[in-house]
Order: C-alpha cells, then sequence, then structure tokens
C-alpha cells in the first residue's frame, strides 16, 4: 500500500511537470502561429495589391486605348495641333477636349504628347510644359513599336498608373495620348480593408525614400521613411518576402516589403501590422493557459486523490470480467458502483463487448440450428406463395436454359411472390449468379404506382451495403419488367420464424441490429424500401442478415372499411395504415413494417388479433397495436416501448427513419 500511495503521488508530481511543459510548448506555438497569422495577411496585402493594380493597369490601358481610337477625337487633336498664323497651336482646345472625355471615362489625368513624347497638354498640370517623357519605359516602348503600353509615372507629389497610347490618323502619328489614375489614399485603403493590414505605398524622391499613398497618419509616414533610409527601401531588387520587425515612432510594427509593381518607378509596398496585435493574441492564449492550467493542475490532485480512495476495488473486478471474457465466459459485467466515470465507460465498453459476443455466439448458433434443420434452400425472393392470388402471366414462363436479354441464362425457378417470379440465373456479362426476378401484370397497379417503383428502383440502386442485396441491373423485355440483384444463399426471416417462433434475445437483437442497419443505408439515400416483410430478409449462410426486394411496392390493398368484405388486390400483413389506405410509400410507413417485423422477432406473433385480411385492414386503421408484453411477458421494457413507437397509427408519433430506430436499439441492450 506504501508502494501504491508513493506511485500515485509520483504519477500526480509527473502529470503536474507535464500541464507546465505542455504550457509551455503552448506558448510557443501560440507566438508562432500569432506569426505566421500575421505574416499571411501581410502577403495577402501584397496579394491584394497585385490584383488591385492589375485591374487599374487594365481598366486605364483599355480606357485609353478606347479614347484613342476614336476618329474624330484624333482627328480634332490633329487639327488643334496645327500651328496658326503666328506659329501657335490652339492648347486651350485640346485640354477642353481632354477634360470633357477625362471627366466622362473617370480618368483623373490626361496628356497630349508629341511625337518625340514631349508634353504638349496637360489637363491637370500634372508635369511641367515641354517635358521631355520620351525616356518613360511605357512612352518609350510606344514611341517605338506604336501600340499601347502601361506603366508608373510620378509627377509633383503623386504617383500615377498611367497608359500610353498613338494617336494615329490614317497612317501617321499625330502624336501620343497619356492617361492615368492616381496611386492615392482611397486606393491603399481599399488593399488594406481587403488583408486586414495597414498599407504605405513607398517611392524614391530626389530628397529621399516617400510614402505616395497609405493607410498611415502623416507623422506614421515621415518615422516610416526615416525607417526605410536605413533598410534600403524602396530598392529595384527588394526580395518578395522581405519581412522584419520594426521600431516606428517609439512602436513595434511587423512589416513586409514587397515591389510596388513591375515597373521600378513603381517603388514598393509596405504592408504593416503593430507589434500589440501578435501580442494581445499571445497574451489572450498565456491567460487561457494559466486558468486552463490551474484547473488541471487542481484535477491532477484531486484525481490522485480519488485514484487512492476508489480504484483498486472496481479495477479487480473489471480485470476479473475481462479474463472471463477471454476465457469464453460471457456473462454480464456488473455496473461499477465506484471508480468515476471512466472505470464506468470500461465497464460499459466491456458490457457492450460481451453483449456483441453473445448476440454473434447465439445468432451463429441459431442460424446453424435453422440451416440443420431446413429440407430445402431458401434464397433470393419471396418464400412464400402470398396470401392473395396472383397470375404472374408472362413472368412466370421462362424455363431453364432460356436466354434473357442476351445477357441472362436461366438455371432455375425460385420462388414467387406478390410482385412477380424469382429465378437463378447466370449473368453472362458478368460471369455471375444472380437473383432474376420478372414482375408481373400485377405488380403494377398504374402509371402513378409504376412512377413510385421506378423511383424507388432507381435509387436504391444507389445502396452499397453489408445488409442489403444490391440491385444491379433493371429493364424490360417483350413488356416485362426484370431485376437483376445479389444472389443471397440462406434462410428468409419468414421460415425461420414459422420453424423456431421466437427468436432467443440476444440472437433477435443481432438480427434487428442488422436489419436496422440495411434499412438506414436505404434511408441515407432518401429513398424507401416499401416491400418491407419476412418473406424479403435472408439469414444468410455467412452468418449476416441480408435486405431484398426494394422499392417492389406492392399496388395498394384497395380496402374500402365501407365494404370490407370486398376482395384486396394485394396482402396487406405488413403495411402501414397510410398504406392500406391506398398512399405511397415513405419512410414512415418502412418504420411500421420494420415493427411488425421485430414484435414478429422479439415474440413470434403479430400486434393485431388473428382474422381475415379485411379484419386486419380495419383493425390497424382503427386500433392502437396490441403491447408486445401481452405477446412475450419477458420482453425487456426498453424494447417494448421501441416497438410501440414505430407501430403508431399515427405517422407523425412515429419514429422518423431506421437511423433513430437503430439508436433506439442501441440502448436496448441488457
Amino acid at each position: 500500500m506504501r508502494l501504491e500511495k508513493i506511485l500515485l503521488l509520483l504519477a500526480c508530481a509527473l502529470a503536474l511537470v507535464l500541464i507546465a511543459a505542455a504550457g509551455l510548448l503552448i506558448h510557443r506555438s501560440a507566438l508562432a502561429d500569432a506569426r505566421n497569422v500575421a505574416a499571411q495577411r501581410l502577403a495577402a496585402a501584397a496579394l491584394a495589391h497585385d490584383a488591385q493594380q492589375e485591374m487599374r493597369e487594365r481598366e486605364v490601358l483599355l480606357l485609353t486605348r478606347q479614347l484613342a481610337e476614336d476618329k474624330g477625337f484624333v482627328g480634332y487633336i490633329a487639327q488643334s495641333l496645327q500651328p496658326n498664323a503666328s506659329g501657335a497651336i490652339d492648347t486651350a482646345s485640346i485640354r477642353d477636349l481632354l477634360d470633357e472625355r477625362r471627366g466622362q471615362l473617370g480618368i483623373d489625368v490626361a496628356m497630349v504628347l508629341d511625337s518625340r513624347g514631349r508634353t504638349l497638354v496637360d489637363t491637370a498640370s500634372y508635369q511641367p510644359t515641354q517635358s521631355d517623357l520620351a525616356q518613360h519605359s511605357a512612352v518609350s516602348q510606344t514611341l517605338s513599336t506604336l501600340e499601347p503600353a502601361s506603366g508608373f509615372l510620378r509627377g509633383r507629389e503623386r504617383g500615377m498608373q498611367v497608359a500610353v497610347a498613338p494617336l494615329l490618323l490614317g497612317a501617321s502619328s499625330e502624336g501620343l495620348l497619356l492617361a492615368g489614375k492616381f496611386i492615392d489614399d482611397d486606393f491603399a485603403r481599399r488593399i488594406g480593408a481587403i488583408a486586414g493590414t495597414d498599407i504605405a505605398l513607398l517611392t524614391s524622391t530626389p530628397s529621399g525614400p516617400q510614402v505616395l499613398a497609405g493607410t498611415i497618419d502623416a507623422d506614421l509616414r515621415k518615422e516610416l521613411a526615416a525607417v526605410a533610409v536605413l533598410r534600403g527601401w524602396p530598392a529595384a531588387n527588394i526580395a518578395a518576402d522581405e519581412t522584419a520587425m520594426l521600431d516606428i515612432a517609439g512602436s513595434r510594427w511587423l512589416a513586409r516589403a514587397s515591389p510596388a509593381g513591375k515597373d521600378a518607378a513603381a517603388g514598393s509596398l509596405i504592408a504593416l501590422l503593430p507589434g500589440s496585435a501578435i501580442d494581445a493574441f499571445v497574451a489572450a492564449t498565456d491567460r487561457t493557459l494559466w486558468l486552463w492550467g490551474g484547473v488541471l493542475a487542481a484535477l491532477a490532485v484531486l484525481l490522485a486523490a480519488l485514484l487512492w480512495m476508489v480504484w483498486l476495488r472496481p479495477l479487480d473486478a473489471l480485470a476479473r470480467s475481462a479474463a472471463g471474457i477471454a476465457g469464453g465466459a460471457l456473462e454480464p459485467v456488473p455496473a461499477a458502483r465506484s471508480g468515476g466515470a471512466g472505470i464506468a465507460a470500461i465497464a460499459r465498453a466491456l458490457g457492450r463487448l460481451v453483449g456483441e459476443l453473445r448476440e454473434t455466439r447465439d445468432f451463429e448458433a441459431y442460424s446453424a440450428d435453422l440451416l440443420r434443420q431446413r429440407t430445402r434452400s431458401s434464397e433470393t425472393g419471396p418464400r412464400a406463395a402470398a396470401a392473395i392470388s396472383v397470375d404472374h402471366g408472362a413472368a412466370a414462363q421462362a424455363t431453364a436454359g432460356s436466354m434473357l436479354a442476351d445477357r441472362y441464362e436461366i438455371y432455375a425457378r425460385v420462388g414467387a411472390g406478390q410482385s412477380g417470379v424469382v429465378y437463378r440465373a447466370l449473368d453472362r456479362r458478368h460471369g455471375e449468379i444472380v437473383a432474376l426476378k420478372l414482375l408481373g401484370p400485377a405488380a403494377i397497379a398504374g402509371a402513378e404506382h409504376a412512377n413510385h417503383i421506378k423511383e424507388l428502383l432507381r435509387a436504391g440502386a444507389r445502396v452499397q451495403h453489408a445488409n442489403v442485396a444490391r440491385i444491379r441491373d433493371v429493364g424490360q423485355v417483350d413488356g416485362v419488367t426484370h431485376i437483376a440483384s445479389d444472389y443471397v444463399r440462406g434462410i428468409s426471416l419468414k421460415d425461420a420464424l414459422s420453424r423456431t417462433g421466437r427468436i432467443p434475445l440476444y440472437a433477435a437483437l443481432r438480427v434487428s441490429r442488422e436489419i436496422c442497419a440495411g434499412l438506414t443505408a436505404i434511408h441515407a439515400v432518401g429513398t424507401t424500401h416499401g416491400a418491407l416483410n419476412p418473406a424479403n430478409i435472408v439469414l444468410g449462410a455467412s452468418a449476416d442478415t441480408k435486405l431484398l426486394d426494394i422499392g417492389l411496392v406492392a399496388r395498394p390493398p384497395g380496402f374500402d372499411h365501407h365494404q370490407p368484405a370486398r376482395p384486396l388486390h394485394s396482402d396487406p400483413t405488413y403495411l402501414s395504415p397510410q398504406q392500406i389506405v391506398g398512399q405511397l410509400a415513405n419512410q414512415y410507413d418502412d418504420v411500421y413494417a420494420l415493427g411488425l417485423i421485430l414484435t414478429e422477432i422479439f415474440t413470434a406473433r403479430l400486434p393485431q388479433p388473428n382474422g381475415s385480411a379485411s379484419e386486419l385492414c380495419l383493425a390497424r386503421i382503427e386500433r392502437e397495436a396490441t403491447a408486445p408484453s401481452r405477446l412475450w411477458t419477458e420482453i425487456p421494457a426498453p424494447i417494448e416501448t421501441l416497438l410501440l413507437r414505430c407501430l403508431e397509427r399515427d405517422a407523425s408519433r412515429r419514429l422518423p427513419n431506421a437511423t433513430a430506430v437503430l439508436a433506439e436499439l442501441e440502448r436496448c441492450r441488457p
């Protein structure tokens, strides 16, 4: 006992050390994450700038090209450029025209240059008259190629995105048109709003670096310009990911410098985040760490005390149960009355394991006993003649050795039900044995019923689940619809119940869960089985359960409570009250049929009185189902409650689908 106390104390101390180490690691990780997030936001600012600048460049180039290709505009410019008697040109008229067009197109500046790149007219006095712009990259390119070009132009205290286009009149050039939009604080604010950062567009001037536009105030711009001198910003060869923590005006800023454009004259884009944003994130993380660290430390001490008081006895009991399970003794695991939630969870897990093992053992024993008893194979398809006599017409005429659809070779007839006849056949296209069902003329009640079946079959073909026989093919030959599906060996649940009566509890739970699992897969694709009954459920030879005949909804029975003696068109045994009165099947009807089948599995009887089909219809419409405990007095109460919720006459009060039934069934395990 002394050694155990020492071990517990050591474990508690180790837990505290681990909590502290984890806190330190989380702090460092939070700091790194904060810096990474900040760097990503700064990089996003550069991407936003590039995108905005590219949009502006395309816009300016398009507007300039549009204006330069206006023949009337070019002709007027050419005429105004002709010297008058005194040798002067009419610059006032050109300026008036440029101002008019500039306002219409939303351009900030428009200039006319002569054929040597000198300024003739400038609407905003952005450049001195007769300024030589021939060396500007865009102007030089247009002069040499007579093709439009774009670039960056810096004038009096402002930068501008410009485009240059030749003013062509016929084959001769009358000069150049230069138009542009200012890169101003509004432009910078749009970029900052997108990235969530501050922005400064920095360019070189004869007096040193200068912020042309930005989201920061005037004082901070001066300080940033001073820092830029020290760091060599802006520079034509600046690295695209040059990031540094700077001290600007007494505050820490994380800054990222990148080229502001392909034109070196555009300068640098400086994206800024205050260091306080990173500090605030880390501080919040540290506060959370201190809080949870204290909580975890207190819990570690408390847990050590609780473990010391209560862990030995429940752990010993669980160890004995685990040893028994390993030895094959599948006795119920007693509930843990001490040891806390962890021990209780282990006990529940062991209990579930014992339940699953016992279900598997009892189901395999039950299945093996059935397979020994049977005198013939019960394979895919209805397992007995329908309660209503049905003429299947041409569907019943297929013979062994015949071919269908140049694909299926008939081997033998397996059985017949309300909807048609099932044959064992070889799918020559894939070389596999399939169950081939041919629908008889009585299977379809009309166009609405036919369309309903087609929709269910189309959706059912998407179902792939271990507890569902997969639909492989649906077609029609000579007016007879055929459905090919997986060929399942085993015995139908209908035959099993007729031979053994009630299935033993644990085996019944296993069968019920597998039926619910298959139906859950069907409901999960948004469709309905529609024909759920024991004849369409097979207890497989490989100790699993399969659902057959997805979507083959029987025609409405045609019951009329005013004429209850009138013959019915189909067997109503496993139909819901809504189906009996002619409504199309939905998932609520599947749940009702499931409730009938599960009641039969657990009690060997249906929850309605014996009698004629018409009497059954009347009872199902007018009265609630008989309580399963009246059919089998030892049925566990949770299972009875579940069955009654499935068998509600009012569909809105039933469980909505098989998923809900399966979840409730999991809670019913002993």
